[in-house]
């Protein structure tokens, strides 16, 4: 979509001007006045040398009218401005564009009792294609191979975290399985949960929305929308609730989730957030919360949702299929994604909807027809807690 289009869909134009009524306006311009058998009259019909000149002329003024009627408006306006113009709008207005944010877990390392995982190790996901790399993470902490599996076999599980930050670092259990280093005595790594807290760089228009929020909200001493706002401030938060009197009165309990609607895997995280709010949990007012507010900050427990999928064999249409054989197009990877984004709409407590979860796998292209789909092994929804949030676990696909 052109700036153009773009900025009329948005608000009135300032200009509707086209190459066409410009170059109308100049050739009547250039001869007003002008008798036809005047020597000084130009011939101006198409074809002719001059009118050649005044296109081109027609077509400079009208992207110069283009950028100044359009583009220098919108960058002026907080909440269809652009690029360093959004950023300087929202500096104002005492907020920032959120930085990528890398995302966190653990990695479960099997091999031979007494094997040593040194921090830095590398564990990482297949690669998606042949031109697009996996997801490469590297261990925060080293431990030692336990002899739990008996046969002087075990396991050792430690934190990691993405080396690149984004929220394509954001992956589904079981897909870490990959040995990025050699390892002496460990023979393969897996993730027994998601990783979460992975987050790209703010987009122009997300913070489009919450300069917005900042200018229509109303500023008070710490009312439900503060919390949202301040907290949606925060490098790798997607989703706040606020809680209040969750504890009793002026006790507020924050729940933030990632991009994803995951819980954060890193307690330090959480505990960074909970310093610099209310580190006694006293509301005392010595940190950055509002006086008199017990403010608690946690992430939701997650109930996981482990989804099989069967399109059968008159699941696809003409030119697809699960991974993409024989010139066909990969479907494996767009059901997940689509499966991923309703679970990731979600809100804390909100059920997950077993017709919507079928609405989202026919939604995408090359699906014909779908045999069974089930949550958590039922063909049926799936209740999710109050104050917990469900989190997509496993895609298995048949």
């Amino acid at each position: 979509m052109s700036s153009l289009d773009f900025f009329q869909q948005a608000a009135p134009p300032l200009s509707v001007d086209t190459v066409e009524t410009i170059l109308a306006r100049l050739i009547a311009d250039a001869n007003a006045g002008v008798d036809p058998s005047d020597p000084a009259f130009l011939d101006l019909v198409a074809g002719a040398i001059a009118n050649d000149f005044f296109v081109a002329f027609a077509i400079e003024v009208d992207r110069v009218r283009d950028f100044a009627a359009n583009e220098v408006v919108r960058a002026g306006i907080p909440t269809l401005s652009y690029g360093p113009y959004l950023d300087a709008w929202a500096e104002a207005l005492g907020i920032g564009r959120k930085a990528a944010n890398a995302a966190t877990g653990t990695a479960t390392f099997t091999g031979a009792t007494g094997s040593i995982v040194n921090t830095g190790a590398l564990a990482a996901t297949l690669a998606p294609a042949p031109d697009v790399p996996g997801q490469v993470f590297e261990t925060t902490a080293g431990g030692v191979v336990d002899a739990s599996l008996g046969a002087g076999q075990g396991v050792v599980t430690l934190p990691i975290v993405a080396q690149v930050a984004g929220r394509a670092g954001n992956v589904l259990s079981g897909t870490i399985s990959q040995l990025g280093s050699v390892v002496p005595g460990i023979a393969s790594v897996t993730n027994t949960a998601p990783t979460a807290g992975g987050a790209d760089v703010e987009s122009d228009n997300a913070l489009q929305g919450r300069v917005g929020a900042a200018l229509s909200g109303t500023e008070g001493a710490g009312t439900v929308s503060d919390y949202q706002r301040w907290f949606l401030q925060v490098p790798g938060v997607g989703f706040v609730t606020v809680q209040p009197h969750w504890n009793g009165i002026c006790t507020v309990r924050v729940l933030l989730t990632d991009e994803n609607n995951n819980p954060f895997t890193d307690p330090t995280f959480i505990a960074n957030l909970q310093a610099l709010w209310d580190p006694n949990q006293d509301g005392d007012g010595s940190a950055a919360g509002p006086i008199g507010h017990i403010i608690t900050i946690a992430t939701p427990s997650s109930q996981t949702v482990d989804i099989a999928l069967s399109l059968g064999p008159n699941g696809f249409e003409d030119g697809y299929s699960y991974d993409g054989d024989v010139g066909t197009r990969a479907l494996r990877g767009p059901i997940t994604n689509a499966l991923q984004a309703y679970i990731t709409s979600l809100p804390a407590g909100a059920p997950v909807v077993l017709y919507k979860a079928l609405a989202a796998v026919m939604d995408v292209e090359g699906v014909a027809n779908i045999v069974s789909l089930t949550l958590n092994g039922v063909s049926g929804d799936l209740v999710i807690p109050t104050g917990d949030v469900a989190v997509l676990n496993s895609v298995v696909l048949s």
